[in-house]
């Protein structure tokens, strides 16, 4: 490293310097960000071709991503739940959301929106941490993640009621709202019998 003159030229290379690996830093930074921008396009919404307000589409996009995180949990839950309550509670949400999925995907139909069966990167990594545990850390952490997950979608449920203005998506909220308040009660008790807490 050179010394500093009275002039400063050293500094000033070393600035220089300084400055340029600053700047492929940055360039760096911002094509790993436009590549981390492109896997969120590719994850992308669960609706296409819905014109709705924002409220009405975080609705559909969560109750799309709910049916299908409840029938791929329920489907694994069956491969490695070893507790029956457990089990019988994955068969019912197997079944529910099959139903409800196939009601949310006919309205859409009817409007022309597309429904993609994709889970999202959030419940596809809560999918994957599921799937590395065993026997009752299994059974544990679905009970308790249920819990949770129908705590959220009730609250998304009675926004969707009071404040949606889609007359169909109300109606579907309205519909199945009960359900998911029952869904919630049963895991609840799941995780308190089995001493989950």
């Amino acid at each position: 490293m050179q010394k500093v003159n009275n002039n400063g030229a050293a500094f000033s290379i070393q600035r220089a310097a300084w400055v340029r690996q600053l700047m492929l830093a940055l360039m760096l930074c911002a094509s790993l960000g436009f590549v981390t921008g492109c896997k969120e396009d590719e994850d992308g919404p669960s609706v296409e071709n819905a014109n709705l307000n924002p409220i009405d589409r975080e609705f559909l996009e969560q109750a799309v991503q709910s049916n299908l995180t409840e029938i791929n949990l329920g489907r694994l839950a069956l491969e490695r739940a070893t507790n029956q309550a457990v089990k019988d509670y994955a068969t019912l949400m197997i079944q529910h959301h099959e139903a409800a999925h196939a009601d949310l995907r006919s309205r859409a139909s009817a409007k022309n929106w597309t429904i993609l069966d994709r889970l999202n990167d959030e419940n596809q990594a809560k999918r994957d941490n599921l799937n590395n545990l065993q026997a009752a850390a299994f059974d544990r952490a679905y009970m308790r993640s249920q819990v949770a997950d129908h705590q959220v979608t009730a609250g998304k449920f009675a926004t969707q009621i009071d404040q949606g203005t889609d007359a169909d998506l109300k109606a579907y909220a309205q519909q199945y709202k009960p359900a998911i308040d029952d869904h919630l009660v049963r895991a609840q008790a799941i995780v308190a019998g089995l001493g989950f807490q």
